[in-house]
């Protein structure tokens, strides 16, 4: 399977809405565990960049899937959201945890 493949282009507009709402957990269970002004900024900050980068990569689907062409920016959006995310989860400690239960 590809970005070609309209299966594929569903699965990851669903992988990144799924992204997007553990995101938004993360950043409600980061609100209610502290009130550190400068790491809830980082919070949202990190959170903004991996929303920017889902936007990216939804944008390059649709893209792709109206004229078969990558845009260049795919990789680049790809990189972004594994980065913050796995910064964000990494920061939280345990609190990822305790939203999925």
């Amino acid at each position: 399977p590809t970005i070609s493949s309209p299966v594929c282009q569903e699965q990851l507009v669903e992988a990144g809405r799924l992204v997007e709402r553990s995101v938004e957990g993360c950043v409600k269970a980061c609100h209610a565990a502290s009130e550190e002004g400068e790491l809830l900024r980082q919070v949202n900050m990190a959170a903004g960049a991996v929303s920017q980068a889902l936007s990216d990569l939804l944008q390059h689907v649709r893209h792709y899937a109206s004229c078969g062409e990558p845009i260049g920016r795919y990789d680049q959006a790809t990189d972004t959201i594994m980065t913050v995310t796995e910064s964000i989860f990494t920061s939280m400690g345990d609190a990822g945890e305790t939203i999925l239960n």
